[in-house]
């Protein structure tokens, strides 16, 4: 964690411009001026240790209490346009050294996804099937390697480089290129999956989709962020006015019994929508649909948008209506009315 600046209370963060700012240039917390060119094309926007003035006096931080806070005062890329990190102004909050670096890593994995997207790479099939690319294997490598420069000593779970410490009292969770099948296939609904689990707990989530310019971030206790707007859920308590979207559910439609539910309530629903992977997630968390139901996923998928949707107001258990965790395979997800509904549905 970076040391307290010698100069603290020197001069004064500013939200925006200071008074003294130089044209076009933005000021930042700790008395410096952005450089806009340097802020495009650096691998690390966000401050990392070191790179931010940091504090040590907050109150009881929710993932950590002897760890610094990096503050954040409406600076900082939380968007993307096309290869440029733009700084967007958002709400005056503190930022842990953990979000901090899984932001930079997931904006790391976009830059590697985005420059190989509908190119010619090279696929191998994996024992379970599933496909991975020299994409998948080089975003996870970039990631750890951020994670583990900013935070040494947590374990790390990954989809394709395996688990590692996992004993250690934080774990960073990492799916690198969530949506394999559709990079392989050319469509966009892609994105780069971060959390941090403290023993059983997951505490932070970091949700990224390059291809949408989406970056939905929370930690517990923070709030919920979209680029640089505040989740909420939906308030939507009937079903006939509300949107439910579905990912994989092969194993659902397997079961006699849930099968027989889901179609009760199919016509019952305002709309029904497989908008499937991180994006549904992002879409009820932001309040725009009201329910998410899969059968066929890992923790990987979803632990990131288990923290964003819990911190936007959400309720997300398995189908067996168990706490998501390690070996979670299943999701009903809501807000807060409905997903008690959908789950009781669900187990007859």
């Amino acid at each position: 964690m970076g040391s307290a600046s010698p100069q603290t209370g020197e001069r004064k963060a500013h939200r925006g411009r200071s008074p003294d700012s130089e044209q076009g240039r933005d000021y930042l917390p700790g008395g410096s001026f952005a450089d806009p060119v340097a802020i495009q094309s650096s691998p690390f926007p966000l401050p990392l240790r070191g790179q931010c003035r940091v504090r040590t006096d907050f109150p009881f931080h929710p993932i950590r209490q002897d760890r610094g806070t990096v503050m954040q005062t409406g600076v900082y890329a939380l968007a993307y346009h096309s290869r440029v990190f733009t700084i967007c102004r958002i709400f005056a909050m503190s930022q842990s050294t953990e979000l901090a670096a899984a932001i930079a890593a997931a904006r790391a994995a976009g830059d590697i996804i985005r420059s190989a997207y509908r190119t010619q790479v090279a696929v191998e099939i994996k024992a379970d099937s599933s496909p991975v690319t020299e994409v998948d294997i080089a975003c996870e490598h970039r990631i750890r390697e951020i994670l583990s420069d900013a935070c040494p000593g947590y374990g790390f779970y990954g989809e394709e480089t395996g688990q590692s410490d996992m004993d250690s009292e934080f774990v960073w969770l990492v799916d690198p290129l969530d949506g394999t099948k559709s990079f392989v296939r050319g469509y966009p609904f892609i994105s780069t999956q971060i959390a941090l689990m403290r023993g059983d707990d997951l505490v932070l989530g970091v949700s990224a989709a390059p291809l949408f310019d989406e970056l939905a971030w929370a930690e517990v206790g923070q709030g919920a962020w979209l680029n640089n707007d505040r989740l909420r859920v939906s308030e939507v308590a009937d079903w006939g006015q509300a949107t439910l979207s579905t990912g994989n559910i092969g194993s659902l439609a397997a079961s006699s019994a849930r099968w027989s539910a889901f179609g009760t309530l199919v016509p019952q629903l305002h709309r029904i929508r497989g908008y499937g992977d991180f994006y549904h997630y992002h879409l009820l968390s932001a309040g725009r649909i009201d329910a998410v139901l899969e059968s066929d996923l890992n923790i990987l998928d979803i632990a990131a948008n288990t923290v964003i949707l819990r911190e936007a107001g959400g309720v997300v258990t398995d189908l067996d209506g168990q706490a998501i965790g390690l070996d979670t395979r299943s999701t009903v997800a809501g807000n807060a009315i409905l997903q008690p509904r959908l789950l009781e549905l669900m187990q007859g």
